[in-house]
């Protein structure tokens, strides 16, 4: 398994090469220290959990935007 770090502006992503899959974890580095997750195909994205608040959601949907698949679902716990 290969893994890698992204820096953003407010948070980071830590993303995990599972061969098929990519785990990519944003850290959010807000006061609730909280994660949200996207789990990438080679064509789409499974976004699972997401900030609580807003400065983070804005970083967290401009990072997905960059990816550029398409996303097939979207679960909120």
């Amino acid at each position: 398994m290969e893994s890698k770090k992204i820096n953003l502006k407010k948070g980071f992503v830590e993303v995990y090469n599972f061969e098929n899959i990519k785990l990519h974890a944003y850290q959010t580095n807000d006061l609730m220290n909280d994660e949200s997750y996207i789990l990438e195909n080679d064509k789409n994205l499974l976004l699972i959990e997401f900030p609580a608040f807003y400065d983070n959601f804005e970083e967290f949907e401009n990072y997905v935007k960059g990816l550029g698949k398409t996303i097939i679902k979207r679960k909120w716990s």
